[in-house]
């Protein structure tokens, strides 16, 4: 009778009711983030990855504290999925190593390591190795047997050409066999290269 119908209605209303009040999904998206704290951040509820870089909003604002609506934090030009999963460098800083260089320049254009100022430990950073034209990823840039820290700053020859003065003989002959001046083709200056000297006179460049 309409009694029973208005009685099961009534039920049907007050059950789904709780149904919806019981089972409401709190995490739309399944990123860990609650919707109401994601409406606080300015992220996408529906979207677990609001900024699209390979980060969760919840790795994000949990783990790496990086922006959520941001796919490079620091503006360095790499993201912050390919900063933390691929090169390990910080993608809260442009400058990872604090050598000068900007991280995206170090892994994409010079190869050198974005977490070490000095890639090839050879004494010289790798901005100041950019601005020599020296190659920051080998510490002998023309292989003479002499890093590029120490024809620099102690023998002060040429570390890009391994016979500075183009006497013949290379700049780590000079120093270590015969002592002679790798950046002066005749040390002594008797009219006789070094080279001549020591290979066809068999005299003292000194």
């Amino acid at each position: 009778d309409a009694t029973d119908i208005e009685a099961r209605d009534g039920y049907s209303t007050v059950t789904i009711g709780l149904k919806y009040f019981l089972f409401e999904n709190s995490d739309l998206d399944g990123d860990l983030l609650p919707n109401d704290e994601e409406e606080a951040l300015g992220t996408n509820p529906y979207d677990a990855d609001t900024d699209g870089d390979g980060l969760s909003d919840y790795e994000e604002t949990r783990v790496c504290h990086t922006s959520p609506t941001l796919k490079d934090t620091d503006g360095d030009g790499l993201n912050d999925y390919v900063e933390t999963a691929k090169y390990r460098s910080n993608p809260l800083a442009a400058d990872t190593d604090a050598d000068g260089l900007f991280d995206t320049d170090e892994v994409l254009t010079l190869k050198t390591n974005p977490l070490a100022a000095d890639t090839d430990a050879d004494g010289l950073a790798d901005a100041e190795e950019g601005t020599l034209g020296t190659n920051p990823r080998e510490a002998d840039t023309d292989r003479d047997n002499l890093t590029d820290m120490d024809e620099l700053r102690k023998y002060h020859s040429n570390p890009l050409v391994a016979d500075s003065d183009g006497d013949g003989l290379s700049d780590y002959e000079e120093v270590f066999s015969y002592g002679s001046n790798a950046l002066l083709p005749d040390t002594d200056g008797d009219a006789l290269s070094d080279f001549d000297e020591v290979t066809v006179h068999h005299s003292d460049p000194l």
